[in-house]
């Protein structure tokens, strides 16, 4: 809900204030913005989803608006960006992929744990896909269960 903090006294905000280099050389944030059930080797004080919490952020928009925003944060991180289309929203290559690439496109890069932890949570989070709902000045994303 935005009002806790991690281990570190960070709100998920400050996380997601992090800049690009921040979000690379920092390595216990992952687990907090994307929460698994099971424990991890990496940070012994990441929270751990169960039944209940999981059944919260299906039914809570607060909380699914956070989980978007934090893959937001990390798709641009990679050098991708969410995209309208006709049929829902895609994530797609950003202008900045080629330069983005550069910090995690490598063999044995950490970031492959990272981006299977965020294709973890959010399935396990019951993200299936996005789309765009477009209102008056502004646009709402909607996240389609």
């Amino acid at each position: 809900m935005g009002i806790g903090t991690d281990h570190r006294g960070r709100y998920i905000q400050d996380i997601w204030n992090f800049d690009l280099e921040t979000l690379e050389k920092e390595h216990d944030y992952i687990q907090w913005l994307f929460p698994l059930k099971e424990g991890s080797k990496y940070n012994k004080n990441a929270p751990l989803l169960t039944a209940e919490i999981i059944e919260t952020f299906k039914s809570n928009m607060i909380i699914k608006g956070y989980l978007l925003e934090s893959f937001r944060i990390m798709l641009r991180f990679y050098g991708f960006e969410l995209v309208p289309t006709m049929n829902g929203t895609i994530v797609a290559k950003s202008s900045d992929f080629n330069e983005r690439k550069q910090v995690w496109l490598s063999r044995c890069n950490h970031n492959y744990l990272r981006i299977t932890r965020i294709l973890k949570s959010l399935t396990i989070l019951g993200l299936k896909h996005l789309s765009i709902k477009r209102q008056t000045n502004s646009i709402s994303i909607l996240i389609d269960y």
